[in-house]
């Protein structure tokens, strides 16, 4: 008869995304759902950020506004090209992309909009 120690030594743990196979004291379970945990909140982030940014500047340019990044301001002269480069693309990149290597870019974003939030302060007052 095994013990309770060894009965869970090779036992498997469905947390719902994955089923995992565990040993007593091996943390990489849940180190991966760390990792897991994360990468979608920096994934999930870079996407809100980047709608944010495509509001924002919406709105800038509704008040008459206008793009100081050239490519962007060339792309706001027909909406298809604005939802593919503000939607679409954000959307493929973060599937491909791991989460981890994100983190510097909604870092950028962050600053980005908050740039932009600044300007539209600024344009009321």
């Amino acid at each position: 008869m095994k013990n309770k120690w060894e009965r869970q030594s090779f036992g498997l743990v469905d947390i719902g995304l994955v089923t995992a196979r565990f040993y007593p004291g091996d943390h990489s379970l849940r180190q991966n759902w760390t990792d897991y945990w994360q990468s979608t909140t920096a994934k999930a982030w870079y996407v809100l950020l980047q709608q944010f940014d495509l509001a924002l500047t919406a709105l800038a340019m509704s008040l008459g506004l206008w793009e100081h990044n050239p490519v962007m301001r060339s792309l706001l002269t027909t909406p298809f090209q604005l939802v593919t480069v503000k939607l679409l693309i954000p959307l493929i990149i973060v599937w491909l992309v791991p989460g981890k290597l994100l983190v510097p870019a909604v870092l950028f974003l962050g600053l980005v909009v908050g740039w932009n939030v600044k300007e539209l302060l600024l344009f009321f007052l």
